[in-house]
């Protein structure tokens, strides 16, 4: 068994890493949004925003400590899987998983400049303004968006990573680098 964490900021690609290694190397993708937080705000009757999301992640993460999403979403883990885990933020969660699975977790961060990740929020952000006849983002709105304190600490986590992969250039670039880290850690 081998349980993958990805970190990394915003928009950097760990989410699309965590696909990537479901689909082509059959790893179990668990989402601290999709398999835990929007459950709970929809639950809740609220939508599910990125501003409840880190509301909820901080009010969880309050009464259970840092590490309370992790320990929650670890649930889901059974014996002999391949497992991926987009999202780690705290240093907390790292250890937590280190301690729980020593012998399989590692942590990958995801790294991708400022300027790559500002241009894909902005690609993103054009077509929920397409959709909504919304405005532009801009560079100050998302430097505000990394000062938040679910982001803040992000930092910390990438220096704990096993491995790192830059996600800079093209898909199957990307995906390439993702093999050869697969392929280092499968005995």
């Amino acid at each position: 068994m081998l349980i993958i964490g990805v970190t990394g900021k915003a928009v950097s690609g760990k989410s699309e890493a965590a696909a990537y290694l479901a689909h082509e190397h059959n790893f179990i993708h668990l989402d601290f949004t999709k398999d835990l937080l929007a459950p709970l705000l929809e639950e809740r009757h609220r939508a599910v925003t990125r501003k409840n999301l880190v509301e909820l992640a901080l009010e969880m993460r309050k009464t259970g400590g840092k590490a309370a999403l992790m320990k929650k979403l670890a649930e889901n883990i059974g014996a002999g899987k391949g497992y991926v885990i987009a999202g780690i933020r705290y240093p907390e969660e790292v250890n937590f998983m280190r301690s729980r699975f020593p012998e399989t977790f590692r942590l990958l961060a995801v790294k991708c400049s400022l300027q790559t990740r500002y241009r894909r929020t902005l690609e993103i952000y054009e077509v929920r303004k397409k959709q909504s006849g919304g405005r532009d983002l801009t560079f100050r709105e998302f430097m505000e968006m990394e000062d938040l304190p679910t982001e803040k600490i992000i930092s910390r986590t990438i220096r704990m990573a096993d491995f790192s992969v830059t996600n800079e250039g093209t898909k199957k670039e990307f995906y390439s680098r993702l093999d050869s880290i697969v392929k280092r850690l499968k005995v």
